[in-house]
């Protein structure tokens, strides 16, 4: 099933370039590269770098029915969307304790170790991808659930600009997917040509 929905994302172009990790065919280093090469882009034309890195542990937290409307605007193939839905869906979690075991509906969160997991975080976060990636001076690298945005311009008061603007983009992105931005595991970088 794995497979199957990672053909459909990657031939219906919904594998952003962007994305280094739980995606076929590119690794760490293919993400470092890519800093790298924005670093030297910025180096090259004169300007000025921010890189922002926001870490987060966001796959224990997928919203299972966010996850769900983003396959069915992506037009998911109905078979390998009803797979998805069904995996998802009456999860619990259970806990014993002594004598007394307590259960609760789980709506939150990728099946740990699960082949798939990787696969359902990617779903998500791409439409965040997708949202920035339109954003002028912009420039993303996703691996798996860590996101570092990079930012040129001009000037530092562009830059400052640019930076308020896409984050208030990502907290508007976080609140509609019910994720919260780990300010703790987040940083800010300014990097001067």
């Amino acid at each position: 099933m794995t497979e199957r929905l990672n053909y459909f994302l990657e031939s219906a172009g919904h594998t952003p370039l962007q994305q280094y990790g739980f995606t076929a065919r590119k690794s760490t280093v293919d993400g470092i590269k890519a800093i790298s090469e924005l670093v030297s882009c910025c180096r090259r034309n004169g300007q000025v770098l921010p890189p922002s890195t926001g870490y987060s542990r966001r796959l224990d937290n997928a919203w299972h029915q966010g996850i769900l409307a983003r396959l069915w605007k992506l037009h998911c193939p109905p078979n390998i969307y009803s797979l998805v839905r069904d995996i998802l869906s009456e999860r619990t979690a259970h806990v014993a304790l002594g004598n007394s075991v307590s259960s609760i509906r789980v709506t939150k969160g990728c099946p740990q170790g699960s082949v798939l997991g990787p696969t359902l975080w990617n779903i998500i976060i791409n439409n965040l991808i997708a949202l920035l990636s339109i954003t002028p001076n912009v420039g993303i690298v996703v691996y798996a659930d860590d996101i570092m945005i990079m930012i040129q311009g001009p000037s530092t008061a562009a830059i400052l600009n640019t930076l308020q603007n896409t984050l208030e983009t990502i907290e508007k992105w976080c609140t509609g997917h019910r994720l919260e931005i780990s300010k703790e595991k987040s940083a800010l970088m300014p990097i001067f040509m």
